[in-house]
């Protein structure tokens, strides 16, 4: 095992307070499974956490992704910035503290003024005198061409982005999917195409990427072609689409698909999502009303676990949901502010399985309202415009259903 991987494995465990690793239950790593859920949003299954930890015999290494996860569950951006952290630091000279007289002290003040002086200077000079890579990079781009081209109508789709950067020296060229820097593909030539396929619908930001600096970046949109149902699959390198049964009262799966997911025997993730069209609603002031209910918790279920996830242009809002007893593990990430439930009441957030709940967002030009069967459960300021609304995505341990969706500004009013 790299030294690198155990000393993540090492700080995880102190994390969690368990004692040793090698006496884990399985109810362990079910809980380690759904912390690192509610944490990173991604799941590990109970048997890719058993690999990596030793416990069952494995001869291929865990992915970059598995580790991406899991460093990101320990507190870091990803596996590169953690392992960074491990990096030699040369160590700094310690000068021991001498009492000086007077004299000297002044001597001292006068010499590192000066020294500051002359730095100053210096920096002043390097400022205006030379452009230090990231701005140059940045100036450069007015140079660059960035396109993209989708090949079809809703997911999946392929999307074809060209690129040029002329005569730009550079030693890494990237071209990055989305927000997530571990999504970036290595560039061999100064100019050409690149092709990646989406599978789930929504906002992103592509980016080109020389030297580690964003020199361009393109907003893609991907409509759903409706309301679609897909399945996480941490088994799986892509997701599996169900068949939907949509009308203006309801949204569920169709009952093949409902008999096929009550008989699986391992964790998943249930997404019932639609992005429109085209983005209508402003989202500044807007209103959001819903039903919903879990039908059956997914395997392995503990704190059944959900997601509601309005998506913007430039931001998201994503409300977490559990059972009662499990509300102190979740958050509300409001544009620019995550309220944790460690610290925030989010009792209001805790729902029991095969009862329809009421939901009701009301954005306000100061505030986000939450009102849960008519009550609110929960409130917080906000302020933040974060463009056009492209749609909503549910996403729960377990089968889902929804009743009549509506979300309207004050211009537009949708049922979706």
């Amino acid at each position: 095992m790299p030294d690198a991987m155990v000393e993540l494995l090492r700080q995880i465990e102190t994390q969690l307070s368990w004692g040793n690793s090698q006496d884990w239950t399985g109810r362990d790593f079910q809980e380690l499974s759904e912390r690192i859920l509610q944490s990173t949003g991604e799941r590990l299954s109970i048997t890719t956490l058993k690999r990596v930890w030793g416990r069952i015999q494995s001869t291929t290494s865990p992915s970059d992704a598995t580790l991406d996860i899991l460093s990101r569950f320990g507190g870091y951006a990803n596996w590169r910035a953690f392992r960074r952290t491990l990096e030699p630091v040369e160590a700094a000279a310690v000068v021991p503290d001498i009492p000086q007289s007077p004299k000297r002290q002044y001597r001292a003040w006068g010499i590192g003024l000066i020294v500051l002086a002359l730095l100053i200077i210096l920096g002043w000079t390097q400022r205006w005198g030379s452009t230090p890579a990231a701005e140059e990079a940045v100036i450069l781009s007015d140079s660059v061409t960035f396109e993209l081209e989708k090949v079809t109508i809703g997911i999946p789709n392929t999307v074809i982005f060209r690129y040029d950067i002329g005569d730009i020296e550079y030693t890494t060229l990237e071209l990055q999917q989305t927000w997530d820097e571990r999504k970036r593909i290595p560039l061999d030539q100064s100019s050409g195409l690149a092709t990646t396929t989406y599978f789930y619908p929504g906002y992103f930001k592509a980016k080109l990427v020389i030297d580690g600096v964003i020199v361009k970046e393109q907003l893609l949109y991907l409509p759903s072609d409706g309301w679609r149902a897909i399945v996480a699959d941490p088994d799986l390198d892509m997701p599996l689409y169900l068949d939907v049964e949509s009308t203006e009262e309801a949204v569920s799966l169709s009952k093949p698909e409902q008999d096929f997911l009550l008989k699986r025997k391992k964790p998943y993730l249930l997404s019932l999502m639609k992005v429109m069209e085209e983005p209508q609603i402003k989202s500044q002031a807007f209103n959001f009303t819903t039903r919903f209910r879990l039908v059956a918790p997914a395997p392995e279920s503990t704190c059944h676990f959900g997601q509601l996830l309005i998506r913007a242009e430039h931001d998201l809002y994503i409300l977490h949901f559990s059972i009662p007893g499990c509300v102190g593990r979740l958050s509300a990430y409001i544009p620019e502010d995550n309220v944790s439930g460690v610290r925030h009441d989010l009792s209001g957030f805790g729902y029991v399985p095969n009862q329809w709940y009421d939901l009701e967002i009301r954005k306000l030009p100061q505030e986000f309202q939450l009102m849960i069967n008519g009550e609110q459960a929960f409130t917080y300021p906000c302020k933040e415009d974060i463009g056009r609304i492209g749609g909503v995505q549910f996403r729960f341990e377990g089968l889902l259903e929804l009743g009549p969706t509506v979300l309207r500004d004050a211009d537009t009013n949708l049922l979706f």
